[in-house]
């Protein structure tokens, strides 16, 4: 993003856009000198750029127009930060799976189901006695799903509704937002923090 699209974004005038923008790079060069060298390294690299894990994707317009290497050095640098995320979203779901297989009864039964995966949230059906085994198999999987430099650090809040975990229902005949099921349940808000591109993982914990 340059100064244009900030004070656009912002509402601010041209001039105070920029005075953000020197403000944010004085206090954190680092940043402008990884975002140079992840544009070098995909340009070196054949026009591609690896997530954290190694999945790459190809950027053509890096050897295009102008404007076409605009767009791909923006693209280059967003796809570091949103595949990586991506990256660990799917390797703590993995490593969450594997742990519930290994926790089967004797029937074969889990104490707990992955229901869905929502862009970075996570929705489990869960045994109400295991509830807390399970937020800490989650936190710990969600911590520990790719080795990073800097530690993701987890919260997590639990409501007896999705509604109060995300401030408010929206709008129409939504019951089972609001009010828990009739045998109870458990929705909870787990959190990483560390970077703008790791949100909420959000787990609905519901007895059965």
């Amino acid at each position: 993003m340059g100064a244009r699209s900030l004070s656009r974004e912002m509402g601010v005038t041209l001039a105070e856009g920029e005075a953000l923008m020197n403000k944010f790079n004085s206090e954190f060069p680092r940043v402008r000198e990884w975002t140079r060298s992840v544009i070098q390294d995909a340009t070196r690299e054949g026009a591609s750029v690896p997530s954290i894990l190694g999945r790459p994707r190809h950027l053509a317009g890096l050897g295009g127009t102008p404007q076409e290497q605009a767009r791909a050095q923006r693209q280059a640098v967003n796809t570091t930060c949103q595949a990586s995320a991506a990256d660990i979203m799917k390797a703590a779901t993995l490593k969450v799976a594997t742990r519930l297989m290994a926790m089967r009864d004797e029937n074969g039964r889990p104490p707990a189901e992955i229901l869905l995966q929502i862009h970075d949230e996570l929705l489990l059906e869960v045994d109400e006695d295991r509830v807390g085994d399970i937020v800490d198999i989650v936190v710990e999987a969600m911590v520990k799903a790719v080795p990073l430099t800097v530690k993701l650090q987890v919260n997590f809040l639990s409501r007896m509704s999705l509604s109060s975990v995300h401030g408010g229902a929206p709008k129409g005949n939504y019951p089972w937002l609001t009010h828990p099921s009739t045998d109870g349940a458990w929705w909870i808000n787990i959190r990483i923090s560390g970077s703008p591109a790791l949100a909420d993982y959000v787990i609905c914990v519901a007895q059965r």
